[in-house]
């Protein structure tokens, strides 16, 4: 799913440097959160190296997840998500996390077709936003001429968030 020609692949981190970054996340939560977390995980983060890729777990009240292969994430910010870190999710919880949108790569939010995700994409997304402010986005209107970039029915702040992580992104001409 995350194999796109786009963008680079994510340096893998190690263990060492998983656990420090879920250290570092949950030094800012509350109480009840930590405790959340150590009673679902214990001192073992979610996900860990694996050779050259990475594995993930999950928690759920009712059954324990095995650990799973993760592709290596290649797009590894999406409106401020620091994907590396949630991509457990997308395989273990997708109700939490969808990651479709990662499989679209550049090609949709390159709304003026110039091969690259730029400041002319986000004015034509702003102009389109308005003019469909309150409009169904489908095939009959172009989703809402593009703005609607993940083809919801709706221009939304994924949209947004989905045009804002583009910016500078390269589609394969």
């Amino acid at each position: 799913m995350l194999v796109l020609p786009d963008t680079e692949f994510e340096p893998l981190r190690s263990d060492e440097e998983i656990l420090t970054i879920v250290q570092i996340e949950l030094a800012g939560k509350s109480d009840s959160v930590k405790k959340r977390y150590l009673e679902h995980y214990g001192e073992t983060p979610p996900l860990r190296r694996s050779g050259d890729s990475y594995e993930a777990t999950g928690y759920h009240p009712d059954h324990d997840w095995p650990w799973a292969e993760v592709p290596t994430p290649k797009h590894h910010q999406l409106g401020g998500i620091r994907l590396l870190e949630a991509l457990p999710l997308c395989v273990t919880a997708p109700h939490l996390l969808d990651c479709t949108w990662a499989a679209l790569g550049c090609t949709r939010p390159d709304l003026d077709g110039s091969g690259t995700v730029d400041a002319a994409d986000q004015a034509a997304m702003d102009a389109a936003t308005a003019i469909h402010a309150n409009a169904a986005c489908n095939s009959t209107n172009n989703w809402c001429d593009g703005a609607d970039l993940d083809r919801t029915g709706t221009i939304d702040d994924t949209d947004a968030a989905f045009m804002a992580a583009a910016q500078g992104c390269r589609t394969a001409l």
